[in-house]
This record gives structure tokens, C-alpha cells and sequence, in this order.
């Protein structure tokens, strides 16, 4: 998954700035783009090398906090999520993609444009900005000391 996770990284970010592509990026986003596709994963059969994507976990901003889902199809264009979260059609998101095995994060914004709501529904976001990718520090979490204290807090 980290490799399909690095190639939709890299083509999202020159979606994003595809007015202001050098002539040597064309080549790479024109390629990245039939690889990955650019419409809503959910529309059409998904493309080469989606499968591996399906049941990968993943966090997601909703109005008010989180929520938790898993890739049902994943695509340039977006991620369908099953989820039981129902967010507002039009709602703005942050798609979160963790990878622990290589301590990283791959964030997309994204913008929800579909769902359906129920115990096993899901939710349709088509990214629309600049994503990034950031190391996960939850590795060194665990190392931190408990500090205990029986003494009642006086306030």
C-alpha cells in the first residue's frame, strides 16, 4: 500500500498545481492520471492496481471531530469509505492514510459528495487540494512515562 499511497501523493500534488506544470511534469501527471484515473473511484471499474487498496484503514474529519472507515475503492480522483459516519453532502474533509510500518502519514483534503447513511454505509470524497505527507511519531509514544499520583488535585 505505501507505494500506491507515494504515486496518488505525487499525482494529487500536480493536480494541484497543474496551471503552473513545467513542460517535464506533463509527461509523469499524464501517465500518473491513466494509472490511477481521476474520477470518482466509485464510477466505472477501478484501475490496475486499486484491489490492494480495499479494507485499508483510514481516519477522516467529519463536522465535530473524526471518524474511522476503510477503503471500499480508491482511485486518483477520490476514496469511497464504509463507514458508519455520515457526513453533510459538501462537507470539507481531511482523508488520512496511516502507514506504521513506514511511520507515515498521507493527508488528502477532500470534500464529501456522496453517502449512504446506515450501519454499513459509505461515504464518497473526491480530493480536491494539495495533499501531504508527514512522519508519524506514534512510535515513540509508548516509551513515554506514566506518571501516577494518589494525591487528590486541590483546586
Amino acid at each position: 500500500m505505501q507505494h500506491l499511497l507515494e504515486l496518488l501523493h505525487e499525482f494529487r500534488g500536480l493536480c494541484a498545481n497543474e496551471a503552473s506544470l513545467e513542460p517535464a511534469e506533463r509527461p509523469q501527471w499524464h501517465a500518473l492520471r491513466h494509472l490511477l484515473g481521476d474520477g470518482p473511484p466509485w464510477e466505472g471499474e477501478p484501475t490496475r492496481g486499486m484491489h490492494r487498496a480495499v479494507a485499508y484503514p483510514l481516519r477522516f474529519t467529519v463536522p465535530g471531530g473524526f471518524a474511522l472507515g476503510e477503503v471500499r475503492r480508491l482511485g486518483g480522483g477520490g476514496v469511497l469509505v464504509g463507514t458508519s459516519a455520515s457526513p453533510p453532502i459538501g462537507a470539507r474533509s481531511l482523508v488520512c492514510f496511516d502507514d506504521p510500518s513506514h511511520h507515515q502519514s498521507f493527508v488528502f483534503p477532500a470534500t464529501v459528495v456522496m453517502r449512504q447513511p446506515g450501519r454499513h454505509g459509505a461515504v464518497g470524497l473526491v480530493f480536491d487540494g494539495e495533499p501531504q505527507r508527514t512522519p508519524t511519531e506514534d512510535h515513540w509514544r509508548a516509551r513515554l512515562p506514566l506518571i501516577r499520583t494518589h494525591a487528590p488535585l486541590v483546586a
